[in-house]
């Protein structure tokens, strides 16, 4: 048996369909549950708000919340606890509706037994924390990115942005949406080089996994050339093909401008 109680809010008010859970939860050997039951929406927020549970079991014709919009409060109000609606035979339509919102599954009253229960609490607890790692992972991603000291964007194998930071539109001198309209070719000074990223792409699994050149940009706003350091690494798709371009863009003016110091010395 797992020695870790289940705690689920049940939100129902049919008393009959109420106890034919209970006793199902009762039937489940491998584990324990604690089940607190009530009636309406509104008693159930207010246990919510001071009680840890595990899972919420929800009905969606309550005499407080009829309807989708029970689930959109329950969400609101509490995003952080999985939610499975409970729902009749002719109601199954509205299941695949609420789990489109959000919910993590649902259950066809008169078509659940313990194992279906079990395994459906289960599975929907362990979906909702995986979702919940992958959205901390991601929002520690989209912090890293959004404060990194450098410009850094994703590119395609044509040069079109794919992802841009806040540091990499201060270089430009371009805005986030009026950089996705360019390419990277259009904000290079126009003597430089022209980077060929196809080629570059191809030749990169092979070698190091990445590439750096020195280029210059011109601030759009300031007009003043900027002295860049541009690093491209490769990401492959899950077929092992050229997928898209990390670029990190360093200022290096500085550099650049003591070099030209040391050699008018």
């Amino acid at each position: 048996m797992n020695s870790k109680t289940m705690r689920i809010m049940m939100v129902e008010d049919n008393l009959g369909d109420a106890m034919l859970i209970s006793e199902m939860l009762k039937e489940t050997c491998s584990q324990r549950f604690l089940l607190q039951h009530n009636l309406q929406l509104s008693t159930a927020f207010e246990c919510l708000s001071y009680k840890n549970f595990d899972l919420i079991l929800l009905d969606l014709g309550l005499p407080d919340s009829l309807g989708l919009d029970t689930l959109r409060k329950v969400l609101d109000k509490f995003p952080g606890i999985p939610v499975v609606i409970m729902t009749g035979l002719d109601d199954e339509e509205l299941g695949f509706e609420a789990v489109k919102m959000g919910a993590q599954d649902y259950l066809i009253k008169g078509q659940i037994d313990s194992n279906l229960l079990f395994r459906t609490i289960r599975y929907s607890i362990e979906r909702k924390r995986t979702q919940e790692i992958i959205r901390e992972k991601e929002e520690r991603f989209r912090a890293t990115f959004e404060q990194a000291a450098v410009g850094i964007a994703h590119l395609t194998l044509e040069g079109s942005w794919i992802l841009i930071n806040r540091k990499f539109c201060q270089m430009t001198g371009h805005s986030h949406p009026e950089l996705l309209r360019l390419k990277l070719q259009d904000i290079m000074e126009k003597e430089s080089i022209p980077l060929d990223l196809k080629s570059m792409s191809k030749s990169l699994p092979g070698q190091t996994g990445s590439y750096s050149v020195e280029k210059r940009l011109v601030n759009k706003i300031s007009r003043q050339e900027i002295w860049t350091r541009l690093t491209f690494s490769l990401v492959n798709s899950e077929s092992d093909k050229p997928a898209y371009l990390i670029l990190v863009a360093e200022d290096i003016s500085e550099m650049k401008n003591i070099e030209k110091s040391l050699q008018e010395a």
